[in-house]
């Protein structure tokens, strides 16, 4: 046997093992980064020096399980926590594009995550969730997003609220209360 055939049995095995440990089941917590991604996509304009508070729908934390199956993996998250890093992240890229964000304002903006669904395949996870931004005109705008990634469940989870917030930023209702 050569030296490249045992470099590829190693790696061979190394995956197999891999699967083999992912399969095993257990419960994960699914955190979100919320620092690695930013939107990229075009959205719609936003005025300058307007001001807003955003603030997390839930008090305290909301443990959900987003993945189980049969053969007892489990994967759970915390819808606080999930809404949470959604904040942080539109807070910052309204922020780039110069709206203020305040503590209190007379323009509020409720987040909520819900809904939280994941895959857990090996090199197939995705996340889908839904997210409702109330307005405190009365008005509110719920929206669906799903990311699906080779990489980790925590990849997934943060690909689906990037793709929530763009779409937010895209939506009529939710820009134009901003630029009020």
């Amino acid at each position: 046997m050569n030296i490249l055939q045992k470099h590829a049995i190693k790696i061979s095995f190394i995956i197999l093992f891999s699967a083999l440990l992912v399969n095993c089941g257990g419960t994960t917590y699914v955190n979100a980064s919320h620092t690695r991604h930013h939107v990229k996509e075009k959205i719609l304009p936003l005025v300058a020096g307007k001001s807003v508070a955003i603030k997390n729908y839930y008090q305290s934390s909301e443990q959900v399980t987003i993945f189980d199956d049969s053969k007892s993996t489990q994967l759970l998250g915390d819808l606080q926590q999930y809404t949470d890093a959604t904040i942080s992240i539109l807070e910052s890229e309204l922020s780039k594009r110069g709206v203020l964000i305040s503590d209190s304002n007379y323009k509020t903006i409720t987040l909520k995550i819900s809904n939280v669904h994941a895959t857990n395949k090996p090199f197939n996870k995705s996340t889908s969730l839904d997210i409702t931004a109330s307005m405190s005109n009365g008005k509110s705008t719920a929206i669906s997003a799903t990311y699906q990634t080779a990489g980790s469940s925590a990849q997934a989870l943060d690909g689906a609220i990037i793709a929530a917030i763009t779409q937010l930023l895209k939506s009529e209702t939710f820009v134009n209360y901003i630029n009020k």
